[in-house]
């Protein structure tokens, strides 16, 4: 079948396609979440290292995990290293202190290790599943306490500037500020994310996983952060700018100021620059430090252009014509209810009609008696002559009786303008509607005249 995705039905939408077998369930997420925790009490427990706090990062950190090819990195940062030169110094050690300590936990199996991680596996609770984990021992160097004299993120840069050995330690430092970045985004274009990792690990792309979720955060930006975009479309140009990777350019300034970097390094497309390291530019075939292999881009962009004309035939999503049909079928069922008991409609409208018209003829005349008690009590404290009063229009109007006055003349004629147009709905509540409406236009104006009366001559 001609599908963009293994496992996609033929007429599926990508949005059912994602929550059928793209997006993990809820039974899996928590059954992970329980087995984190476990881990991280587990690191804390730890007697020989003061660890601050563990920091869950990796695709479900990031909420970006797609159904079976989710994985966990817990970033361990310790308070008894202040500089990440003894941190870089101490790595071998700490990496074997943390080896031993979780080999004689039950549930727990080492895999191996890299210069800058301790990877290992934990079981599920049901015996059955093992799950993968990385753990990254770093120290804190994104806080800005102290009156902002540790620095942050800004001071970190600097210093990968003068010890450019130690870069690769500074960027695993740096990984929370890339799991808040992207954990902050909406659950949509997370889904997003899911569906083109999903397509990048079933097709043998090879693209990094970080590199397609800041591609994919790009392209939304772009649209203006829209959240309510259609999966199809935005999947769309998401692949189109796989097609153009050769003059992709994406950056951020929110921890740091991009244009500095590749203005001073003569940075050229195609570059995707960390938001967390300006050192660290995730364009296949790059180095870390800057340095571009020009790798062909032939096999990403081949899979691309297959990808495109297989999206072709992916019918749109259905949810905004599922949301119309059944407005208009309500419409269409009240219509027939109304049509088929419209006696009894009739009498509902009417006697509502009535009970609103009485209740907001006493409320116009509770405004209008307090609007006369005001008028009295002015002409009483002049003590004048009602037949020596000047024209209305001559006299000095009251703020307050302004107000009162204006507040009776509107809530009347709302009420009966809203009356005449809710009563339309049969031929007798048309009727009834009109006449309230003349009937309160005439009623209001009544009683307007009759305030007024002692100000004419």
């Amino acid at each position: 079948m001609n599908v963009p995705f293994q496992g996609m039905y033929q007429g599926e939408t990508l949005e059912c396609f994602i929550d059928r077998h793209v997006r993990p369930n809820n039974e899996f997420l928590q059954r992970c979440s329980h087995i984190i925790d476990r881990v991280v009490r587990t690191i804390h427990r730890h007697s020989k290292y003061s660890v601050s706090q563990v920091i869950k990062g990796g695709s479900l950190g990031k909420g970006t995990g797609v159904k079976g090819h989710s994985d966990v990195d817990l970033l361990v940062v310790l308070n008894d290293f202040k500089t990440v030169d003894e941190l870089a110094s101490q790595m071998d050690n700490i990496l074997n202190d943390f080896s031993d300590y979780l080999r004689a936990c039950d549930g727990i199996r080492i895999e191996g290790r890299t210069p800058y991680t301790l990877q290992f596996q934990m079981m599920c609770d049901s015996g059955n599943d093992w799950h993968d984990v990385d753990l990254l021992p770093i120290i804190d160097v994104w806080s800005t306490w102290l009156f902002g004299l540790a620095g942050g993120p800004t001071k970190a840069y600097k210093e990968m500037v003068k010890k450019p050995h130690l870069r690769k330690y500074y960027a695993k430092c740096l990984c929370k500020l890339q799991i808040e970045f992207v954990k902050s985004r909406p659950c949509r274009v997370k889904d997003l994310i899911r569906l083109i990792k999903y397509w990048n690990k079933t097709e043998g792309i090879g693209m990094s996983s970080y590199c397609l979720e800041l591609i994919v955060m790009c392209v939304w930006q772009r649209n203006d952060f829209c959240q309510n975009f259609t999966m199809r479309t935005m999947l769309m140009e998401v692949v189109n700018q796989l097609i153009d990777i050769n003059n992709i350019a994406v950056c951020w300034d929110q921890n740091y100021t991009a244009h500095k970097y590749t203005h001073n390094l003569n940075k050229k497309p195609p570059y995707i620059l960390d938001p967390a390291n300006p050192f660290h530019d995730l364009v296949p075939g790059t180095q870390f430090d800057w340095m571009h292999f020009h790798n062909n881009f032939s096999h990403i962009q081949e899979h691309a252009r297959t990808l495109k004309m297989l999206l072709s035939g992916v019918p749109e999503t259905w949810d905004w014509y599922r949301k119309w049909f059944v407005v208009i079928c309500c419409c269409v069922f009240l219509c027939l209810l109304v049509i088929r008991f419209r006696r009894i409609f009739n009498f509902v409208f009417i006697s509502i009609g009535k009970s609103y018209l009485e209740i907001m003829k006493s409320l116009v005349d509770f405004i209008i008696s307090a609007t006369e008690t005001q008028v009295t009590h002015s002409i009483s404290s002049k003590k004048v002559d009602v037949e020596e009063l000047v024209p209305l229009e001559d006299q000095p109007k009251d703020s307050r009786y302004k107000l009162k006055l204006g507040i009776a003349a509107l809530i009347g004629m709302c009420f009966f303008e809203l009356a005449y147009n809710t009563y339309t709905v049969t031929t007798n509540a048309m009727k009834l509607g009109r006449l309230c409406s003349v009937l309160g236009r005439r009623y209001v104006i009544r009683r307007i005249k009759h305030i007024f009366l002692p100000f004419r001559k």
